[in-house]
């Protein structure tokens, strides 16, 4: 494991985290996108909003899944044995959702997964993203004032309510998702968008 810092919003960064993986281990099998930001508090509408907040999320949310794909889609073909781009999505992108602007930006993820899959597929490169629900188990509400703390379980609860399943999305249930879906088992799976959902959008 090596850490390199790196900001999603500068293609020039993504290049770097690319080439510094290589140069570490010798070749890039996986590339997951998975930084994202969920923007105002819940229940800010879209007037709420200003077009710095706007042009933050779609640059974190969406041309950070963009750079990161493309310098990754380079790097496969020129080694020659293709490759899995795994993205982090979101039901949000997949249903009418409380927030416009955090849904509009996972749509357009969702989107980008389909679209490179059906391009990719020619160089073995396999792309998908996992779409989790609601998971409530860190207030990142203050991420900005670096409070991250364990939300109230009641709205634990709510929030699970919403499931068929009735529990709430764990990071776990998303890693587990994430792993097969790089695997080789899953060479046969491309452009898939995976909702971890407790059965929310089957409803």
């Amino acid at each position: 494991m090596i850490g390199v810092r790196c900001d999603v919003t500068v293609e020039a960064d993504l290049e770097r985290l690319v080439d510094a993986t290589v140069d570490q281990f010798g070749t890039l099998d996986v590339m997951h996108n998975n930084a994202g930001i969920t923007g105002l508090k819940a229940g800010a509408t879209t007037e709420d909003y200003t077009e710095a907040e706007w042009r933050r999320l779609w640059d974190i949310n969406v041309s950070g899944v963009f750079y990161g794909s493309k310098y990754a889609i380079r790097r496969f073909k020129q080694q020659g044995a293709g490759g899995v781009i795994l993205n982090t999505g979101s039901v949000a992108g997949m249903v009418g959702f409380g927030s416009v602007l955090y849904g509009s930006t996972k749509g357009a993820v969702n989107q980008l997964t389909k679209g490179l899959a059906v391009e990719c597929a020619k160089d073995d490169i396999r792309v998908n993203a996992i779409c989790p629900a609601a998971m409530p188990l860190t207030n990142f509400s203050a991420a900005d004032d670096k409070k991250f703390e364990p939300v109230a379980q009641d709205f634990v609860d709510i929030v699970a309510s919403i499931h068929p399943l009735g529990r709430i999305i764990t990071a776990e249930d998303c890693a587990a998702a994430a792993v097969y879906l790089a695997s080789d088992e899953a060479k046969n799976i491309t452009g898939v968008l995976l909702p971890i959902d407790g059965g929310y959008v089957a409803q």
